[in-house]
């Protein structure tokens, strides 16, 4: 009975759009059993789910297809959020088949996104649930959230800009990051993959500056949006430098791929570097062991490649050259 429910429930979101009856009434219905204190209820609901399709398919057509009802849009928001927890509950309990679907679904909502589809989906309920709460509350929920992390930067900043749960958004999720602090450090030292969904982000977050900058109060307040996220790739940098050179090494090679060098510069290069240098000065673990020794002698070996610490004729040196220097002088006294 329970696999034919769970057939019911997938067939019914595959013929109906979410903002009408049936389609209320079926995401009700999954998040009520998500919420349902029964391991063995959301063992055999997980497991009727995935025998469905629901995390390859159907969850991810549904919430890729972005057609909300004139007359019902708030409806469609509800419904589509609560999809969305449900998605993030069954993709972390499928764990690498969950985490590589999440994957499918944020290339897709992403383009969304940035077309200003997604312009009112993520309030308080959201970033709560997906970050500090509902089942599943461990790493592996929070790495089915971070490849749909940066479309919901995305519905954030397009077509407007919404700076108050922006910065709310990304404090709560950088929390979250650095709340698990050992499995996050075994997790990014195998797939340091996951450092593209926060560099993205970034990239995002540079491009509004670079464009939006010059209006009064966005300006300081997306720089300090990013500034939380370079602090949360700093921490996850760090945790991959604790594994070793090669982790270290990995690791950065994906930073300088990611981030959008050039231009201006490489200085939002010089700020993550000087933030994990700072994050691997304090340190709690001295001396250092062997592996941190060895990760750290890499990214000294970035900063010499990529003359991070070079200045061209007749130009100041900036803040953020001066915390690299200075974050290297403690690392040297440090370490």
């Amino acid at each position: 009975k329970g696999e034919n429910s769970c057939k019911v429930l997938v067939d019914v979101l595959n013929e109906c759009n979410l903002g009408g009856v049936a389609g209320g009434v079926v995401v009700a219905v999954m998040k009520n059993l998500i919420e349902w204190e029964d391991e063995e209820v959301n063992r055999r609901f997980g497991q009727g789910l995935l025998l469905h399709n629901f995390h390859s398919v159907t969850g991810v057509c549904t919430l890729a297809l972005i057609n909300p009802p004139p007359q019902n849009q708030s409806l469609w928001v509800d419904q589509w959020k609560t999809l969305l927890c449900v998605y993030t509950w069954l993709s972390s309990a499928a764990g690498n088949l969950g985490s590589s679907c999440s994957r499918t679904l944020g290339t897709a909502l992403i383009e969304v996104a940035r077309a200003g589809k997604l312009g009112n989906v993520v309030d308080d309920f959201l970033v709560n649930y997906l970050f500090l709460g509902g089942p599943n509350s461990n790493i592996n929920r929070l790495l089915s959230v971070l490849p749909i992390l940066p479309a919901l930067v995305a519905s954030l900043t397009t077509p407007e800009v919404k700076p108050d749960m922006l910065t709310k958004f990304l404090a709560v999720a950088g929390v979250s990051l650095k709340s698990d602090f050992i499995a996050v450090e075994k997790v990014v030292g195998e797939d340091v993959g996951y450092l593209k969904y926060l560099l993205i982000c970034v990239n995002e977050i540079e491009t509004l500056i670079n464009s939006k900058g010059t209006q009064e109060g966005v300006g300081e307040r997306l720089r300090a949006c990013e500034d939380l996220l370079l602090d949360a790739t700093a921490s996850l940098l760090v945790c991959s430098m604790r594994n070793g050179g090669a982790s270290s090494t990995r690791s950065w090679r994906e930073v300088v791929k990611g981030l959008k060098l050039g231009g201006g510069g490489n200085s939002l290069l010089v700020k993550l570097v000087g933030m994990a240098l700072q994050r691997a000065a304090r340190s709690e673990e001295t001396p250092w062991k062997l592996d941190l020794k060895e990760g750290m002698s890499r990214l000294c070996l970035l900063v010499e490649e990529k003359r991070l610490l070079k200045l061209s004729q007749g130009r100041l040196v900036n803040r953020d050259e001066v915390k690299l220097c200075l974050a290297i002088v403690e690392v040297m006294r440090v370490g």
